[in-house]
């Protein structure tokens, strides 16, 4: 793999977790944040800046674990085995995908979330999971997956099948 395959690699990774993550993380203010009613915990705040401050409280932890723990191996898997997948690459990589992320769910001893539904809300858990873990896939396979199938099929070290 290439320096620029790698390159767009960790372009890839950092773009979900400090744009798309970010994005998703402050969901339940979304809304106060177009109102322009800067309130959060019982606190109003007067201006946005001081506003996102406390609402990103813990984000940068939340996004390492996912870089590390989520996204690190996933990319691993992908570099080493589905790269070589002859067909559904996109299907595989995506269960691969949601498999690690239920795993780190099972194996942080947060299991039980998969039969409860997040605070605010009525989705379930697992369901919020499957979709979190289908957006990720999909940015990545269109930003990353998509340039590297295409360039192994130019360079002509085509393992794959049409």
């Amino acid at each position: 793999m290439g320096k620029i395959n790698i390159r767009r690699m960790i372009y890839g990774n950092l773009l979900i977790v400090y744009l798309v993550f970010p994005v998703l993380y402050i969901k339940d203010h979304w809304s106060n944040i177009i109102k322009e009613n800067y309130v959060a915990d019982y606190v109003e705040f007067d201006t946005l800046l001081a506003y996102l401050e406390r609402i990103y409280i813990g984000f940068f932890f939340f996004s390492l674990i996912l870089l590390l723990f989520s996204l690190l191996p996933f990319q691993l898997i992908k570099w080493f085995y589905l790269y070589k997948c002859k067909r559904n690459y996109f299907l595989i990589s995506m269960s691969i995908y949601i498999l690690i992320n239920s795993s780190i769910v099972v194996f942080t001893g947060y299991g039980g979330l998969f039969l409860t539904s997040l605070p605010g809300g009525n989705t379930p858990f697992v369901v919020t999971l499957l979709l979190f873990s289908a957006l990720v896939q999909t940015i990545l396979y269109f930003f990353v997956d998509q340039y590297f199938l295409r360039s192994k099929i130019r360079t002509g070290n085509n393992n794959f099948a049409k």
